[in-house]
């Protein structure tokens, strides 16, 4: 069912969905649009570490980002969906790339309401230290694999990304 969003805020309802349902936002979508979204505990974690959708998982993953690097959460959910990502046989390379990056400083200070660039920079490091320490295993895994450098090819990109 396509629902057209025409305002600023909207409820929707959805007749016979089961309970404990989760949204999965924006599924196919790739421009970039900002929604808040009221979730249940632990709803975000299971999208960043299960959705089948590219888009949303990445989005997924990245609001979990946004979490540790702003709010100062616990980074034990990002790096649970960063291992669930990395590991996964049903994911290629090029969408792992690219999920596992985090998010950018600038990304971060626009999340603040007066920026503190030391701050984001001293949290953005701990936590790439943390994920580093946590997934040795899986990244020296993923970092084995070998790409040619004139192999330009969506799985080569990938792999060159992941090292």
């Amino acid at each position: 069912q396509l629902i057209i969003l025409d305002s600023a805020e909207r409820t929707v309802t959805i007749p016979g969905a089961p309970d404990g349902a989760m949204l999965s936002i924006n599924r196919g979508f790739s421009a970039p649009v900002v929604m808040t979204v009221d979730r249940r505990a632990g709803e975000l974690e299971a999208l960043a570490t299960n959705d089948d959708d590219p888009f949303a998982r990445y989005e997924a993953i990245q609001e979990l980002g946004y979490r540790v690097l702003v709010d100062g959460d616990a980074p034990d959910a990002l790096i649970a969906a960063f291992g669930a990502t990395l590991t996964s046989n049903s994911l290629d390379p090029a969408f792992k790339g690219e999920a596992l990056t985090l998010p950018s400083e600038a990304l971060v200070a626009d999340r603040f309401d007066r920026s503190d660039p030391d701050l984001i920079h001293d949290r953005r490091e701990a936590l790439r230290r943390a994920i580093g320490q946590s997934l040795a295993g899986p990244l020296a895994e993923s970092q084995a694999a070998t790409a040619r450098g004139g192999d330009l090819s969506v799985e080569a990109k990938g792999i060159r990304r992941l090292r």
